[in-house]
Formats: C-alpha cells, sequence, structure tokens
C-alpha cells in the first residue's frame, strides 16, 4: 500500500468561500466514502481561514493533515491541455473547494463565519 499524498495544488489562492487571497497553507482531507484511503484532496487556506477550514472538515472527520504550501506537489503548467486539465482528465475530477464537496454531497454551502452551536 502506498503512502498517502496530496493531490497536485495549481493556483495558491485560498479555498475559502469568497477569498482570493494567497494560500500558505494546504488543508490535507479524505471524505471514506468517495475516495480511497490513500487520497488527500486538498483545499488551499490563507493564514485567515485556515482554523476555519481545518475545523469545517473535523467535523465531518475528513480533515487529516495541514502543511505548508510548500510542501504540496505542483501541477506541472507544461502538462496541461487546452482546457486547464492535465491531458485525460475529465473536468468532473479537479480539486473541490467547500462547496463544491457539499454540491456533491447535496449541503449546500459552507457557513462562511465561526460555527455557532448545533444545527
Amino acid at each position: 500500500m502506498s503512502l498517502p499524498a496530496p493531490d497536485a495544488v495549481d493556483e495558491l489562492v485560498c479555498s475559502a468561500r469568497g477569498c482570493r487571497r494567497e494560500a500558505t497553507w494546504g488543508v490535507l482531507w479524505n471524505n471514506p466514502r468517495l475516495h480511497t484511503p490513500v487520497r488527500r484532496k486538498v483545499w488551499l487556506a490563507c493564514d485567515d481561514h485556515r482554523t476555519h477550514l481545518e475545523e469545517y472538515l473535523q467535523v465531518r472527520d475528513f480533515w487529516k493533515d495541514t502543511v505548508p504550501v510548500a510542501d504540496l506537489p505542483r501541477i506541472d503548467p507544461a502538462a496541461l491541455g487546452d482546457g486547464g486539465l492535465p491531458f485525460g482528465m475529465p473536468r468532473s475530477s479537479g480539486t473541490l473547494g467547500p462547496s463544491g464537496l457539499l454540491g456533491m454531497l447535496g449541503q449546500g454551502d459552507p457557513p462562511s463565519g465561526p460555527r455557532t452551536g448545533a444545527p
């Protein structure tokens, strides 16, 4: 069995909804109902949103680790096709941010502020 490795990232922009700041952290996660145990999806986080994204994933038991973006593998621009994705990769396989994950699970967007109690 291979060791978990994070998915490669492209643009270093925070994954938090509405944020366009430069990401400094990679928040690694895995949904065991969708991903193999060694898969590590990546949400990018700026310093302001790191804790919020970690907590959001921890509540769902998806959070695995948080690493500096310098430790993440990067997508090689030379390997990208005309659509901005690696050759042969379907559009639906791109990295999902918080809204994309919840949309797949049918749960809507994540809250934009800190959690303040039970739903």
